[in-house]
């Protein structure tokens, strides 16, 4: 499938993919988005010499996702923050949101076969020097595997 670009509406220069790629449209090069604590991944953009801090899951959502009335925060369907493709990202109600962090549970196995159910991948995968967009995906070169437990409420 061909990535496809949208120039970001509050930055003209600077434009957005629906892999969760941002580019600078003068030159051309892609940015390269930092994680500030969080979790999520930002962006810097520079806009008459100003620079603006932009999640790039906002960015991705307000060029490629419709956004209905009530619906104002962006979900992050899999709960990886740094996972910002298209596929994964819907607007939610904060009601919505709440219900849906508060809904996910996960097994994750380490290379040494430990397994562990965890509520919340991205406290985990810093408490074990791992990036959770690499858990699910790179981790398993590393020995590690992760998956989803449906049905799962956190009490």
């Amino acid at each position: 499938m061909i990535e496809q670009w949208k120039i970001i509406d509050c930055a003209p220069n600077y434009s957005v993919s629906d892999q969760g790629c941002v580019r600078n449209n003068r030159s051309g090069k892609l940015l390269k988005p930092c994680d500030k604590g969080d979790g999520y991944m930002k962006v810097n953009l520079y806009i008459s010499g100003k620079q603006l801090q932009k999640t790039v899951h906002q960015l991705v959502a307000l060029a490629f996702v419709h956004k209905s009335d009530g619906k104002s925060e962006v979900n992050h369907i899999d709960e990886n923050r740094a996972n910002n493709c298209l596929s994964n990202l819907e607007w939610v109600s904060a009601q919505e949101n709440v219900e849906h962090s508060q809904a996910k549970y996960w097994e994750v196995t380490d290379p040494t076969g430990n397994q562990y159910q965890i509520r919340n991948l991205n406290k985990f995968s810093q408490k074990h020097g791992l990036h959770s967009c690499h858990l699910c995906t790179r981790g398993r070169s590393k020995g590690w595997t992760c998956c989803q437990l449906p049905g799962r409420k956190h009490s």
